[in-house]
Parts: C-alpha cells; structure tokens; sequence
C-alpha cells in the first residue's frame, strides 16, 4: 500500500508526536509495572514484621480481626473496612477506606499485635503503575494506552509497504542515526504483538469505569448495577442508610460465603466490608480457587446473611 505524499505526511507527524508525549509517561508506566508484577513479595521483603510471623496453621478470625480495627482506630459508623491475607505470612492487612485516602494496618491474629506499614515502597510503585496518585490519573494512564495504540498503528500504516525488508534489516556499523532507525523498526515489529495487547488491556482497564459513567446514564437508564454486572465487578448499589444495626459475626458470612462459592474451602483471598455497622451493611468474600484464575466470590447482607450475589450469577 502507496500512501500520497499528503497522507504520508500526515501519518509520519501523528506517529512521532503521538509517540514522543505518551512515551514521557509510557516509560514510568512500564517501569513501575515490572514492580507491580512482584507487589506481594515486596511487601513481605520490605517490613520486618512479615520476617518473624510465619504461616499460621489455623485460618485467622475476621470477627477478632475487625475488633482489632475497632480497638485502635475507632472507625465511625459506616466504615469500608478490607481484610488481604497472605500466604507467605500470618499478616493480615488490614484497610481503611476514608475520604483522605487508604490506610493500611497489619494485625498478627495470633498475639493480637498491630503492626503500622514502616514502608510504601511497594504499594507506591503499584499506584505509580497508573498514575493513581494524580488527579484524574487513571484515566490519563487510558489515554496514554491510546496513545500508545494511536502510535502503533500509524507506525504499521507507514512501514507496510516495507515490513518484510525492515523486519531483519539491522545495520550496526553505519552512522547512529541509521542503525537507531534500523533498530526501532525491527524492535518495533518483533514487540507490535506484546505492545498492541499492552495499550488495548490498558486502555480497557483506565478507561473503563469513565466509560461505564456514560453507558450507566444513556444506554442503561441510570442503572449502575446493571453495568457493573456487566463488566463482571458486580455488586449492590447500596446508599448508608445512616442507622445502626447489628451485624451477623463475620466468620458466620464467611462460612455462609463459603457455602455459596461452589469448591470454596480454606481462607478466603480477601474480606471487605462495606457500611460496617449500618442498616445496609454488606460484605464481599473472594476466594481464589487456582493460583492465576479470577477471584470467586459471594456477595451477602451482613444484617441479615441473605446472599445478595455470587460470581456464578454474573
């Protein structure tokens, strides 16, 4: 395919801008994702807590663990509270989602301890992995991933033509100018496959929850459970009913969880709940049945123990 000088022009110019703003970002982006691959094992790594508290034998109780929280932090009514076991160590972290932000504690179940995080290292290369710290950061991470594929394709539409013969042309012993251009062609096309799934699955992932905002007000009629299901992050569209009532043990919806989740056994990957205390408390229990498949989970009131949702129904 022979593009005219005007087109040629044209696609040359989107290429390189497209190319030069997004790869200033790209570049911590990738950076701080080879990190975010290891996140788990950092954080274990870089808090000496984690080095003398073993896996324990028996699974931690979430109601001792959640008195914990209550004990030292003193969470108002309504509170989102999060628990993340961990396989290498007893830990459990602990999360408290408040309008300043996240707070992490780690609490031993077994001496009952506290531990404050001595280092964000691992969660900061995490959250820089997408710019979460920025206003409106995630969804300037989206609109790099199409940058990114913006520059992929306008690349692809204007070495076409001659992709047979760059993709093995490398001549190191001429000038740089020539052997870096080699290089970025031939670089450029063994890497389209990789950097192509890299800027869709960003973009899908940064840009979803913006796009999801439109399709809830226009396709869907307001309807933001209906999305949500849709995009397989299903879960009750609850408003605090700002009224007290006293919530089912939580090892009791775990064991009720557990029953809902067909092949669910052991401790569950994570426990969060949502409201703690109100009239329209709910919690979310994930269980990870395979080391790299999706999280399975059973969604119920944690008033009443009804289950709201599981993850077959999605």
């Amino acid at each position: 395919m022979k593009l005219t000088p005007r087109t040629f022009r044209i696609q040359w110019d989107v290429h390189a801008w497209a190319g030069v703003v997004a790869s200033l970002f790209l570049f911590v982006i990738f950076f701080c994702g080879v990190f975010s691959l290891f996140r788990e094992d950092l954080e274990i790594w870089q808090e000496p807590a984690f080095h003398t508290a073993p896996p324990g034998e028996a699974a931690p109780s979430f109601d001792a663990l959640l008195a914990q929280v209550a004990a030292r932090e003193k969470p108002p009514l309504g509170t989102h509270v999060s628990f993340l076991t961990h396989e290498e160590t007893r830990l459990v972290t602990a999360y408290l989602f408040e309008p300043s932000g996240v707070r992490e504690l780690w609490l031993d179940p077994v001496s009952g301890a506290g531990h404050t995080a001595r280092s964000r290292l691992a969660s900061e290369l995490y959250w820089m992995h997408f710019f979460y710290r920025v206003p409106w950061g995630m969804e300037l991470s989206g609109l790099l991933a199409v940058a990114l594929l913006v520059t992929l394709v306008t690349g692809l539409v204007i070495h076409l033509k001659d992709l047979r013969r760059q993709w093995w042309s490398f001549r190191p012993a001429l000038k740089a100018r020539f052997s870096a251009s080699d290089a970025h062609k031939v670089l450029g096309v063994f890497g389209l496959p990789f950097t192509a799934v890299i800027g869709w699955s960003g973009a899908v992932l940064c840009l979803s929850a913006l796009l999801a905002q439109g399709f809830t007000a226009t396709v869907f009629r307001g309807d933001a459970a209906r999305v949500a299901a849709l995009r397989g992050y299903g879960q009750p569209v609850r408003e605090e009913a700002k009224r007290a009532a006293g919530m089912l043990p939580l090892d009791t919806l775990v064991e009720r969880a557990r029953t809902a989740v067909p092949g669910a056994a052991g401790t569950p990957r994570y426990v969060d709940l949502q409201l703690r205390g109100d009239a329209n408390a709910w919690v979310g229990v994930y269980f990870q049945l395979e080391p790299l498949g999706a999280d399975h989970y059973a969604l119920l009131d944690a008033v009443s123990g009804e289950t709201l949702a599981t993850s077959a129904s999605y």
